[in-house]
């Protein structure tokens, strides 16, 4: 490329001309009235008329264009967290590397975020994501000690999100709190979170699951119901199908309850004080699934009450039972 077709060659050298020529030629006319005539003289036309071609065809100078994901700084658990611009998805990982990170983006008027994890264990052609969501005003802190889906992640090299409600509730349709009253795009929330996974790292489709604890669990059904193809397998620990279903694809569902659950009843109830909607049975979602062809099993934990069970406390591994039961259960 010649030199002056270089764009910061050509304004640079403009005004060079410019202030060059003007000095020489204030030095050849002397201090005083000379100065006075520089608009008008035919040397400054003759300066204007060699630089203004070369200012012309100079281009603005290059923006660096903002990044689609940027670190601001640490959240109070740790975290480091970062920001998506508007309408952008994260670069992918370099294969190996891993990431863990909190990552905000705006849902409307809302900042919506999410925690993700993915270990140097995560198969670069595509891996197993796993979405955990938790219950009704659970902290992640709590969630993430309590459930120890990061461990099993590292081990078992899948992808792992920790979704985040609004307000700490899930609108899983008539049920929870201030989701729910609010009419707030949750399934648009997951499909972000999906969306956002996917373009981190490499995942294989076929092994997107969902994992929800109570409130998190009435999510997990919506949207295994209402997005058709996209989930594998549902965990439903301790919650039910509040939202009307009729399901059209062979989702597979592990459902974990527990026989002395005042919060969400096994069987069922009328309306519930607490959650101010009806609940009904734990068992009818999965045998709506079971109907159609896909993978069901229920587990029910005698005298154990309302909580993720362990197996010191309910005598259940959820955690690894549940995943190997999802793993077990590829989309078709």
């Amino acid at each position: 490329m010649p030199v002056t077709d270089r764009p910061w060659t050509r304004t640079a050298l403009a005004v060079l001309l410019l202030v060059a020529g003007g000095a020489a030629f204030l030095s050849l006319s002397g201090a005083g009235p000379a100065v006075a005539g520089l608009t008008e003289g035919p040397e400054l036309t003759s300066l204007f008329a060699v630089a203004r071609p070369l200012l012309e065809a100079s281009p603005a100078d290059p923006v660096a264009p903002e990044p689609a994901m940027r670190r601001t700084g640490t959240n109070q658990d740790g975290w480091a967290t970062y920001r998506l611009a508007a309408g952008r998805l994260p670069d992918r990982l370099q294969p190996g590397t891993g990431f863990r990170g909190e990552i905000s983006w705006l849902q409307g008027d809302l900042v919506r975020k999410a925690r993700v994890y993915v270990p140097r264990s995560a198969d670069a052609t595509g891996a197993p994501l796993l979405v955990s969501l938790h219950g009704l005003g659970a902290s992640l802190r709590k969630v993430e000690a309590q459930q120890r889906w990061s461990t099993l992640s590292t081990q078992q090299g899948f992808v792992l999100v920790w979704g985040a409600g609004y307000k700490g509730s899930w609108n899983a349709g008539p049920c929870c709190g201030f989701a729910s009253r609010e009419g707030v795009d949750d399934l648009g929330y997951l499909d972000t979170v999906l969306a956002v996974s996917q373009a981190l790292h490499a995942v294989d489709p076929r092994r997107v699951e969902l994992a929800g604890f109570s409130n998190g669990a009435m999510m997990a059904y919506r949207y295994a119901c209402g997005r058709p193809g996209r989930i594998a397998g549902v965990l439903a620990v301790a919650g039910t199908n509040t939202a009307p279903c009729t399901p059209s694809n062979a989702t597979a569902v592990l459902v974990v309850h527990g026989s002395a659950d005042p919060t969400v009843p096994l069987a069922g109830i009328r309306y519930s004080n607490s959650l101010r909607t009806s609940l009904p049975p734990a068992r009818r979602a999965a045998s709506q699934w079971q109907a159609i062809g896909a993978g069901v099993r229920v587990v029910v934990l005698k005298d154990f009450a309302h909580g993720w069970p362990t197996t010191s406390k309910g005598g259940f591994d959820t955690t690894g039972q549940g995943w190997r039961f999802l793993k077990a259960h590829p989309r078709p």
